[in-house]
């Protein structure tokens, strides 16, 4: 005897299984994703089709960026021995990294403007790269002030980028 099997509306995935039911009979039972239809033993009648479960590569949805990608400007204040100094930080971002950073000398007292022209010299070897959530600067060729002032523009910088 010749069984025709229906779906009900579509395959429908129940406790990892997959529902089948006899066209006008009212027998049913779920078989596992992974397992060919088979009658179990409290099923009278034997099954007659098979259920394969393929799974189509996804594309990988791109993941949440916090921040847009661009160029961002921002001045920096901190305060030195001789008062409030300021520096100019331009960081280019790019999925939430920075990949381009520069920087501008605005120190009005001359010993700070050689801390920042120190901080200048060796802040982009620990800047780009860097994931812009986890960049925090301390002490940078030997400057440890010039830094609370990059900290201070990239605070600035994330408020502009946020995406």
């Amino acid at each position: 005897m010749k069984k025709v099997f229906t779906f009900l509306a579509a395959l429908a995935v129940i406790g990892g299984g997959v529902w089948f039911t006899t066209k006008g009979n009212d027998e049913s039972f779920v078989v596992p994703a992974d397992s060919s239809a088979t009658s179990s033993p409290e099923t009278s009648t034997p099954a007659s089709a098979t259920s394969t479960v393929t799974n189509a590569p996804a594309d990988k949805p791109k993941a949440t960026l916090a921040y847009k990608d661009g160029v961002y400007t921002a001045v920096g204040t901190y305060g030195s021995p001789a008062g409030a100094e300021s520096i100019s930080i331009t960081l280019t971002i790019k999925d939430d990294v920075v990949t381009s950073a520069s920087a501008v000398n605005q120190a009005r007292d001359d010993k700070s403007v050689r801390y920042q022209d120190k901080f200048i010299s060796g802040f982009k070897a620990a800047v780009i790269g860097q994931g812009v959530d986890s960049l925090k600067l301390t002490k940078v060729s030997g400057s440890s002030l010039t830094p609370a002032g990059f900290n201070a523009a990239l605070e600035v910088i994330k408020v502009q980028a946020k995406a």
